[in-house]
């Protein structure tokens, strides 16, 4: 069963993150681990197991959280 892409709508918060790791060679592997999961996320929705979510089912509708924490505490929410 294929599932189609998702439309991911980014706010200027997340923009200005995925633009600040771009800007910065020494950030170039979390981009790289970010544009990933944002691929990941997309491409296969927030079930891909690479993505480590959790589906909370007593909320209606369906919500899913990740949440993964790197070095110097860094999240990928």
């Amino acid at each position: 069963m294929s599932v189609p892409p998702f439309q991911l709508l980014y706010t200027r918060e997340a923009e200005k993150v995925i633009e600040d790791l771009a800007g910065s060679k020494q950030y170039a592997t979390k981009l790289k681990q970010a544009r990933k999961a944002l691929r990941l996320l997309q491409q296969a929705g927030p079930r891909h197991p690479g993505l480590h979510s959790h589906d909370y089912q007593s909320v209606p509708g369906g919500l899913f959280t990740s949440l993964e924490i790197g070095p110097e505490n860094s999240a990928i929410i």
